[in-house]
């Protein structure tokens, strides 16, 4: 009984490192940056990540800032990278942000919920 019970803890230790391994909290460098897109219906809104921090520039001029508290790197599709990004908003909420990253050129990133969607990092 001893020996079971001693299995069934190292198992669940070990699978609690590997989640682990596949998350952090600071912004992975090659996501890191300011992200617009050419769609004129999103013209002026941005993305920005940095550090520990998710910021959404809005087509109307607003800004809003929020703590980032995980970011999980989930699967790969051949060079497509799929991050969540999860924080903290304005009303204490926890929010998701599922994206897809490729490395091509200085990046592009899409949210998984409009694909369609071309996201580039700003030039600096």
């Amino acid at each position: 009984m001893k020996k079971h019970i001693l299995s069934v803890t190292i198992t669940i230790l070990c699978a609690l490192c590997l989640w682990q391994c596949n998350t952090q909290k600071t912004v992975p460098e090659e996501l890191a940056g300011i992200w617009k897109t050419k769609i004129l219906d999103y013209e002026g809104s941005f993305l920005g990540l940095q550090n520990d921090t998710i910021t959404f520039g809005t087509v109307e001029g607003d800004v809003q800032v929020f703590s980032i508290i995980k970011i999980k790197k989930d699967e790969e599709n051949g060079d497509w990278k799929l991050y969540t990004i999860h924080y903290v908003d304005n009303n204490f909420q926890q929010c998701e942000l599922p994206i897809y990253f490729h490395p091509i050129d200085d990046g592009i990133l899409r949210f998984k919920n409009k694909e369609e969607i071309t996201w580039v990092r700003k030039k600096t």
